[in-house]
């Protein structure tokens, strides 16, 4: 395969021993021989027109006489730069390996290429539970008429509650079974609950809490009396007092709290 280009590495050529063993000249000679070997129909091959290059051509193609020419390429052959097949045709190995690798690359590219893409595997579906069929009012009450204990109010109110929230459990889960939604409902329903009762304890007062001190009943004479002494000996003004009482109940309070010497005669 002809390339317009051919791979050239500095480094090796300059640390080639075999090549640098080489004269000037013959190494020059074997730069313009890679360039003919790249332009050959097989890659990497010293052929001219499809067949051996002779002396002579290449001493007329480098621009030398063929005894210097044939010179050259025996001390380029004898320090091993290039090699000879069965045909006795010049050959680089570096670039029949290079041009082999080349070729390897290319037939697997076809390969992968001309393969029939694999079908996409599928992902396993989920079993998805078959939706329920939601019951009518008339076939809800017709089967909790079937379940012992049931009231047909209770039933009512469960078959509301389910039609109001999308017949979900718990408002996130569909229902599957309407009839044992309905059995659920039948054992969870007051009428039905077999459970006792828990009765409120009643609230035991703490021995610290203080007692809540009783209204002021100021319409009773008696009451407004008894207030009347205590202001009077804890020295105490009446003037709020006789506000708060009506007057009626006052007069007669205060005449009772003077004739007992309980109250001085002016407030």
């Amino acid at each position: 395969m002809k390339l317009p280009w051919i791979k050239f590495f500095p480094s090796d050529w300059l640390s080639d021993e075999s090549l640098r063993s080489c004269s000037i000249g013959a190494r020059g000679l074997w730069m313009d021989l890679l360039a003919m070997m790249a332009k050959s129909n097989t890659h990497g091959f010293l052929l001219i027109g499809g067949s051996p290059a002779s002396v002579e051509q290449i001493a007329r193609i480098i621009g030398e006489d063929s005894q210097t020419t044939r010179t050259l390429l025996e001390e380029l052959e004898s320090n091993g730069v290039f090699s000879r097949d069965e045909k006795n045709v010049v050959f680089s190995r570096r670039m029949r390996r290079d041009e082999a690798t080349r070729e390897s690359d290319r037939e697997r590219q076809i390969r992968h290429r001309s393969k029939t893409p694999e079908p996409k595997k599928e992902c396993p579906k989920r079993d998805i539970a078959p939706k329920s069929k939601k019951p009518t009012r008339e076939e809800w009450i017709e089967y909790a008429n079937t379940i012992k204990g049931w009231n047909a109010g209770d039933a009512e109110k469960a078959f509301d509650y389910y039609e109001a929230n999308g017949w979900k459990v718990g408002g996130r889960t569909a229902v599957v079974d309407w009839k044992a939604c309905a059995r659920n409902c039948a054992r969870r329903s007051d009428s039905n609950d077999i459970r006792p009762k828990i009765q409120a304890k009643p609230v035991q007062k703490s021995s610290c809490d203080s007692p809540r001190p009783s209204p002021i009943d100021y319409n009773s004479v008696d009451v407004v009396v008894g207030l009347i002494g205590t202001a009077v000996r804890e020295r105490l003004s009446l003037a709020m007092l006789q506000a708060s009482t009506p007057k009626a109940v006052w007069e007669r309070a205060f005449q009772m709290a003077n004739a007992n010497k309980e109250a001085v005669c002016q407030p």
